[in-house]
């Protein structure tokens, strides 16, 4: 279950993954500025996530990381969502209450939208899309998910979503 990665104003940011020795879930963020010929300059750190994640979505918005769900090395499904303002410390968003691995997440117009996913406790992948309003100026989320009224065509797991101009793409 692979780091998951960002870009946003000039810097490419990598987050969370498994440990390539063993398998353990990482809290590590890292990040390299994308130069103007697309080479990246040097990695370095900044705030680690809170909870050590492996399989988890990542989205960025308006200067804010957002990681939600996964699994931790015990491989134990997270339920939290984290956010930090880039190269500042994390805060915890409010909760996201359906906890799934390989879901994908993604910001767009102030929300953060959760699409598919596997639920392994119950061995289930899942169709639906959440979304939850964010404030402009905590980064937190400032009201509680919900559910929207259309879902996916098939159940998803570990695929990818962008949002562009008012059209979803998955």
């Amino acid at each position: 279950e692979l780091s998951q990665g960002v870009a946003y104003n000039g810097y490419i940011y990598l987050i969370g993954g498994a440990s390539t020795n063993d398998g353990t879930a990482q809290t590590t963020t890292y990040y390299a500025s994308i130069n103007a010929d697309g080479t990246l300059g040097t990695w370095a750190t900044t705030t680690a996530l809170n909870v050590a994640r492996k399989g988890h979505g990542v989205a960025v918005y308006n200067g804010y990381i957002y990681a939600i769900g996964g699994r931790n090395s015990g491989g134990t499904t997270v339920g939290s969502v984290e956010y930090s303002a880039l190269n500042a410390t994390n805060g915890t968003a409010n909760a996201f209450a359906n906890t799934r691995v390989r879901s994908t997440l993604t910001a767009y117009n102030g929300y953060l939208y959760l699409s598919g996913g596997a639920v392994p406790s119950t061995n289930t992948v899942r169709n639906d899309i959440q979304y939850a309003p964010l404030s402009a100026s905590t980064g937190n989320t400032s009201g509680a998910w919900s559910t929207a009224t259309t879902t996916l065509s098939s159940n998803l797991a570990g695929h990818g979503m962008v949002i562009s101009n008012g059209v979803m793409y998955i």
